[in-house]
């Protein structure tokens, strides 16, 4: 995988519209860096109902802990950007072997980011 410029691993880039474009791989590589406590990023974009992206810039880091930028263009929600900084990354079962991830221990706007 290619490397990002602060050292840690690229996981990718996922493009998700309404359940299409879901990265199994890219997902995975960002869950065994957390429990590696490898650095990795993974870069996740989902689109809301009405086709308003929502990009979520995850870090994984040595702490361990994962540094969450969201980048929010929803006409409809809370446009704008945020960061903050999780203590901890679990795994969230979805359909069939889909899986989403929950940031908890978070600082800022949330204690907890759900990603589906």
């Amino acid at each position: 995988m290619p490397s990002e410029s602060d050292g840690s691993s690229s996981c990718g880039r996922e493009t998700n519209v309404h359940g299409s474009g879901y990265d199994a791989a890219a997902r995975s590589c960002l869950w065994d860096a957390w429990r590696n406590g490898s650095p990795a990023g993974l870069v996740i974009t989902m689109h809301t109902v009405e086709g308003d992206p929502i990009t979520y810039t995850l870090r994984v880091r040595p702490g361990p802990v994962v540094d969450v930028t969201e980048d929010s263009r929803d006409r409809f929600g809370s446009p704008g950007m945020t960061r903050t900084t999780c203590k901890s990354l679990e795994k969230r079962s979805g359909t069939g072997d889909r899986f989403g991830f929950v940031l908890r221990g978070c600082d800022g706007r949330a204690d907890e980011i759900v990603i589906p």
